[in-house]
């Protein structure tokens, strides 16, 4: 068993808590140890969402200027085509992956 989840020792219950070992210490470790990870974590998502940016910035210009399949698209969503361009700009700028998958799925037509 790992240091976190080693089983109830019902012989050191009868220890005072002073002779145990520092609890406050471990504790103190254990967030410690978790906030690092939370870290690395929220780091690599950033990390991801800024490349995915730099590419959906790329792709929105490539998907504007065909106008045709903008216009088109338009047409079935029964919005014009500035409000289709507005709504894929926020795409881009706010949710990258949205504009990548829907760059895929256009060009595929």
């Amino acid at each position: 068993m790992d240091k976190h989840t080693a089983g109830l020792d019902h012989g050191i219950l009868n220890v005072p808590l002073a002779k145990r070992g520092n609890l406050d210490a471990q504790i103190d470790a254990y967030k410690a140890e978790q906030a690092a990870a939370a870290q690395e974590k929220r780091e690599a998502a950033i990390a991801t969402n800024r490349e995915n940016k730099a590419v959906a910035k790329v792709l929105l210009a490539e998907l504007i200027a065909f106008e045709g399949l903008v216009d088109n698209k338009a047409a079935r969503a029964k919005i014009s085509r500035k409000e289709l361009i507005e709504i894929l700009t926020g795409w881009a700028k706010w949710e990258p992956a949205k504009i990548i998958k829907a760059h895929k799925d256009w060009m595929a037509q």
